[in-house]
């Protein structure tokens, strides 16, 4: 996952961080109700990562705060880490963005971006340091712009809905802008999985998924023809007793290994929930 990677390669696939980690619930927000899940990352069996995803509603309005970093052995390699931030009004289950704020850190390379938006397209993007390889990455146009969701605000989307639940959580397509990459990101329901993690035992939803790079990225990038082509993405999720539904195990293959990722811990509104079953 782009939790757990370097630079640009991370960019792309934080796009999926925002399709892996959630599906959709049925929820009515009459009050304030918040979801905290905490998830450990593995590659190659070890565990080389955490991420924390906190999503707030109250009211009209929503925040969400997804961070990771990458942690044991791993850390004396890459020192990777990094924070989205999201905000903007939820009304009638729909989302509209207002401020998308990213930073990752990588050793001493400190990279800074802020984008906001205005009736669900990108007004303003500013990013420190600016790309060095801008000339062979695919331009993003002013239609890129347009009817887009940042990655954190897709993920809310997924896991919150007003309307009642589907006989399946997948089967979503979301056109992603992450500032510096435009992709579109689809799911579709596979199968009722036993699925068994730290936190979980028990069925669960089977989803693949789907990375589509649209602008932003270097075309000719190996690891983009491999996650374009990736037909292996797996996210599997369950309800709780809450509003959400929670991701409880993925897996991403990548060039060279799968980054599994398990959740270890859920709370609403800061009570544990009993995920074993």
């Amino acid at each position: 996952m782009g939790m757990f990677m370097k630079s640009d390669q991370a960019c792309g696939v934080c796009l999926s961080a925002a399709l892996v980690l959630g599906l959709m619930a049925p929820f009515s927000p009459a009050a304030a109700t918040q979801l905290r899940a905490n998830y450990t990352a593995y590659y190659l069996r070890l565990p080389v990562g955490t991420g924390v995803l906190t999503i707030d509603i109250e009211e009209d309005r929503y925040e969400a705060r997804l961070s990771g970093e990458v942690s044991g052995a791993a850390s004396l390699a890459s020192g990777f880490s990094f924070e989205m931030q999201s905000r903007g009004k939820y009304q009638n289950g729909q989302l509209a963005p207002e401020k998308y704020i990213y930073t990752s850190r990588a050793a001493k390379d400190v990279r800074n971006l802020q984008m906001s938006f205005k009736s669900s397209s990108v007004t303003d993007v500013t990013m420190e340091p600016p790309l060095p390889d801008l000339g062979r990455r695919v331009p993003i146009s002013t239609e890129h712009r347009q009817n887009v969701v940042d990655p954190l605000s897709a993920l809310v989307a997924a896991m919150t809905s007003t309307h009642p639940k589907p006989v399946t959580a997948c089967g979503e397509a979301l056109r992603i802008h992450g500032g510096n990459i435009r992709a579109d990101v689809s799911t579709s329901f596979l199968q009722m999985q036993a699925t068994q993690t730290a936190a979980y035992r028990g069925p669960a939803s089977l989803c693949s998924v789907r990375y589509n790079p649209v602008a932003g990225h270097i075309a000719d990038a190996s690891y983009v023809k491999f996650m374009r082509d990736n037909q292996q993405i797996r996210v599997s999720s369950v309800p709780t007793r809450g509003p959400f539904e929670v991701l409880v195990h993925a897996s991403v293959p990548l060039q060279m290994g799968t980054v599994r990722i398990e959740l270890t811990e859920a709370r609403i509104d800061g009570v544990v929930v009993d995920l074993k079953r």
